[in-house]
């Protein structure tokens, strides 16, 4: 991290903004290395199962056509799970009950029947249904959709990059919430009648 005096101009500053960019420096500073610190710390407590899921979701994010969506879907399903469990403010990180000062949880909270547990529209919309419109999925294809209980997901055409129907990856029809780049992903992973694991965690938690 490049530090003020870096900057050409920092001996025209007046002393009080040396000052105050100093303090906002250190300030920033410690927040990186907090979070580094924060992840290892994480890593080195997580469970076995913990550390699977997050390997394998690191494998969906690097390996998708589209990394920038898978990692948005999966923060914003751990970002309903802080503010539905624990009231956390999903613009700010902030329990703000706890930092007005008030006992109960906000009347507003993320239980409200208006924010629903749902997958991301762009890839992940249950009301449409791809299975083998383009024709280009193969026999054993279609068996492992059906086995697995998933729906493959389409580009819309309205990115240049992605042409309408371009093949992006797969969805569990079951759950909406879990996404695989391939079916071979999915595949190691049982097809029993739990479903996937975020069958799984949808049973569990709702």
């Amino acid at each position: 991290m490049n530090t003020p005096q870096d900057d050409p101009n920092w001996s025209q500053y007046p002393p009080e903004v040396q000052n105050a960019l100093m303090e906002q420096h250190n300030k920033l500073q410690m927040e990186a290395d907090d979070f580094r610190h924060s992840i290892i710390r994480f890593i080195h407590e997580a469970s076995y199962d913990h550390l699977m899921t997050a390997r394998n979701m690191m494998h969906n994010i690097t390996w998708s056509t589209r990394p920038d969506i898978f990692s948005a879907h999966y923060e914003g399903q751990i970002a309903m799970e802080l503010e539905k469990r624990f009231n956390l403010c999903p613009a700010c990180n902030i329990d703000h009950d706890k930092d007005l000062g008030l006992d109960n949880p906000s009347s507003q909270g993320s239980d409200s029947p208006e924010t629903p547990d749902q997958p991301i529209e762009e890839l992940a919309d249950s009301g449409k249904v791809y299975i083998n419109t383009y024709k280009d999925l193969t026999e054993a294809d279609l068996q492992h959709c059906i086995q697995y209980g998933l729906d493959d997901m389409r580009a819309d055409g309205t990115d240049p990059e992605h042409p309408e129907g371009k093949l992006l990856g797969f969805v569990c029809i079951r759950c909406g919430r879990m996404q695989w780049p391939t079916i071979a992903d999915r595949m190691k992973d049982p097809s029993d009648e739990s479903g996937c694991s975020g069958c799984r965690q949808k049973a569990k938690w709702g």
